[in-house]
């Protein structure tokens, strides 16, 4: 008698497949045209900013006014060629006044560059001013007056950066903590955890932190963030204030040091101009 072995069936669930890649592109698709939004290219603000500007180009280009420098900040540009990027300073009555202009094109996750205005000794460079670095706790009053112009469009924000050092020296080894305050931003939202609210000079701001921060080679340090949620492009910003909402809350100590304090716009993609139209850093009393 001839014995029939029925073929066993394995059918898969092709209706859970569809649902779920249409849920991931209807998730996908929008994010990558959003991104690629975001980094529209426009040469034509790089030209017309340095029609107007004594600009320069070169990566890493620095140049000082009095105890400011400018700086051509392209730290994480890897082997990225596509791009433009400029800037320029002039002295001012008081402080100083600067700006720069960016293009970078093409769908991008990370900064790509930090364009700024410096103020103190950066832990890679000599310091501008014998005011910095200074110990936390000795500070008295410390306020940074200014005045922003910003256009264009792209991902990435307009912050302060401050670099808190264990030593005197602030070499790169003795960084403690990298203090951000971010006063704009489009699509870009800072690493770590927002773990506070914060009343910086009447306006509510959202704290970030993140342990073990470690953007590129080297040591690793404590990264935090204050995040206004309006544009702040024009005023007085106390940094004591600041600095005195770390100690308390047990995040930097008094005897660290300050070390040095920036103003720049950290590029993801997209392109604009920034013009700091007016720019003090004063130690009053």
């Amino acid at each position: 008698m001839e014995q029939k072995h029925k073929k066993t069936e394995h059918k898969f669930p092709t209706n859970r497949l569809v649902i779920g890649l249409s849920v991931s592109l209807s998730v996908l698709v929008p994010f990558l045209l959003y991104s690629w939004f975001l980094g529209r290219s426009d040469p034509q603000t790089v030209e017309s900013f340095c029609v107007q500007q004594n600009c320069q180009c070169m990566d890493w280009y620095r140049h000082n006014s009095g105890a400011y420098t400018v700086e051509n900040n392209v730290w994480n540009k890897a082997e990225n060629q596509q791009y433009q990027q400029c800037v320029s300073i002039q002295a001012a009555d008081p402080g100083v006044s600067a700006g720069w202009a960016w293009n970078w094109p093409g769908i991008r996750f990370n900064v790509a560059a930090y364009p700024n205005l410096m103020y103190g000794k950066n832990p890679w460079l000599s310091s501008t001013t014998p005011n910095l670095p200074v110990r936390v706790g000795e500070l008295g009053c410390l306020e940074v007056d200014f005045e922003v112009e910003q256009a264009g469009s792209g991902k990435g924000n307009l912050a302060f950066d401050l670099w808190i050092t264990r030593e005197a020296a602030s070499q790169p080894t003795d960084i403690s903590g990298e203090v951000m305050i971010w006063l704009s931003r489009q699509g870009l939202k800072p690493a770590g955890s927002r773990i506070d609210r914060v009343d910086l000079g009447g306006k509510m701001v959202d704290f970030y932190m993140k342990e073990d921060h470690k953007p590129s080679e080297g040591s690793a340090w404590t990264f935090y963030a204050f995040v206004y949620p309006e544009d702040f492009t024009h005023g007085r910003l106390d940094l004591r204030e600041v600095l005195d909402y770390l100690v308390t809350n047990g995040h930097v100590a008094g005897d660290e040091y300050l070390a040095a304090i920036q103003l720049g716009n950290e590029v993801v993609s997209g392109y604009g101009q920034t013009w700091v139209r007016e720019y003090e850093v004063r130690f009053c009393e």
